[in-house]
């Protein structure tokens, strides 16, 4: 597949490979070397190459990428140094099973000179705002990292999560995006037992990644085991943790769970989400309180969170709506409008200035029958505040709000309209529009 990905720019895969099953071992071997490209025979070396050579290759690679990091020239070329790293790591291809725990310390070495480089100013030209990109090197690192053996891999991930982790910039950390896909389907028994084993032994630093990745074929007594140690190192863990205690009947537990997981590091950045199965967690269990409920609606002020913690304590929806008023107002007009309370929506669209005016303008005109003066009133405030501008969209504005007064004003919304015409003639655009009303 490699050798077919290089050759096929222009030609359907299918077709080439049926073509090259109708060829004999010889004709295939004569293809392979015309037209093999350097990368497809430097790996086919690698992998053939005895524990000596391959040590010989890392070492070399290593004294290069070493002096790239004393060029003047590279450091103050983001784009060239990330071109220049990429050419040393390929060189590296088909060596993982060979040289993986030599090729894993200069992954890490690189990534601390780049960040050595960063912190002195390094791979940044200003002139064209160029900074140092690693997508290219975060491809082959995983590349490398994906051929390395599995306990050794494991292992690895690690180090690179504790190194990415004291690092002060976001570069490098793509390498840890889609965790499973550097494990094969093929791999995740093994993972599985290599997993189960180290999280006796210490903490498993990547092991959210890791669980995604095993997730599927872990029975409910190992799925426990896994979440009892891991489900409070993230917060995402811990909904994960709270759902299957749910789902086992301990509600107090998963309750116990979320509790705690306010406590960890990026509890924030899942915040809402901790706060809202707390809440519903609470409620089934007949345990809720004010406090909790006030403080879901503070972190999330909406409509449907309001109708969600009025339904739990209905006794206090007053209290509870006030935090929605106060902090969303669209919202709280979404809710008034949905649970019936018109005549409140009406005051907040006329009071709140933090509802937009096409929200307003939508409001009226689909309760303008219900409430014709205050409609009316809107509408013809509307139209005089968009005849203070020129162009289309003010244009369009002004036709669009005479046409919902003329459902409750025939006679004032074809006043309005000969006035304007005659008092803004000079308007074509809007005289034109307003002839066809």
């Amino acid at each position: 597949d490699q050798l077919v990905e290089s050759a096929s720019t222009d030609v359907n895969d299918r077709d080439l490979r049926n073509y090259l099953k109708t060829l004999s071992k010889k004709e295939l071997i004569s293809l392979i070397d015309q037209f093999a490209p350097d990368s497809f025979r430097r790996h086919i070396s690698n992998r053939s190459a005895s524990v000596e050579a391959a040590s010989a290759t890392v070492e070399k690679v290593s004294k290069k990428i070493n002096k790239l990091f004393l060029d003047e020239e590279l450091l103050w070329s983001p784009a060239d140094m990330e071109h220049a790293l990429v050419k040393q790591f390929k060189k590296l291809d088909g060596l993982g099973d060979k040289q993986a725990d030599s090729i894993g310390k200069l992954i890490l070495e690189v990534i601390r000179e780049i960040n050595s480089a960063q912190d002195q100013g390094y791979l940044y030209y200003s002139y064209h705002d160029q900074v140092f990109e690693d997508d290219e090197l975060n491809q082959q690192a995983r590349a490398l990292i994906k051929s390395m053996p599995l306990d050794i891999r494991t292992a690895f991930l690690q180090e690179l999560e504790d190194e990415l982790k004291d690092s002060s910039y976001d570069t490098f950390t793509g390498i840890l995006d889609q965790l499973s896909e550097l494990f094969t389907a093929g791999e995740q028994k093994p993972l599985k037992n290599i997993f189960l084993t180290s999280l006796e032994q210490s903490d498993f630093r990547n092991a959210e990644g890791i669980y995604t990745t095993i997730a599927s074929i872990l029975n409910e007594k190992e799925k426990g085991h896994v979440l009892k140690h891991i489900g409070l190192m993230s917060s995402s863990l811990a909904l994960k943790y709270a759902e299957f205690c749910e789902q086992k009947g301990a509600i107090s537990k998963a309750l116990e769970v979320l509790v705690q997981s306010k406590k960890t590091h990026d509890y924030w950045s899942n915040k809402a989400s901790v706060l809202i199965e707390q809440l519903r967690l609470s409620a089934k269990s007949g345990n809720l309180n004010l406090s909790l409920a006030l403080e879901v609606l503070k972190e999330k002020p909406t409509k449907e969170m309001l109708e969600l913690a009025a339904s739990y304590l209905p006794s206090e929806s007053e209290k509870l709506e006030e935090v929605v008023k106060d902090q969303n107002g669209y919202e709280f007009l979404a809710y008034l409008e949905a649970v019936g309370r018109l005549e409140e929506a009406v005051q907040v669209v006329l009071n709140d200035k933090s509802i937009w005016e096409e929200s307003k303008f939508s409001f009226f005109k689909k309760y303008k029958k219900k409430f014709p003066n205050e409609a009316g009133e809107y509408f013809r405030k509307r139209i005089d505040e968009n005849l203070q501008y020129t162009g289309n969209t003010y244009y369009h504005n002004i036709k669009d709000t005479l046409k919902a007064l003329k459902v409750i004003d025939s006679v004032g919304a074809r006043e309005a309209t000969e006035s304007i015409k005659r008092e803004y003639k000079r308007r074509r655009n809007l005289v034109a529009m307003l002839e066809r009303l």
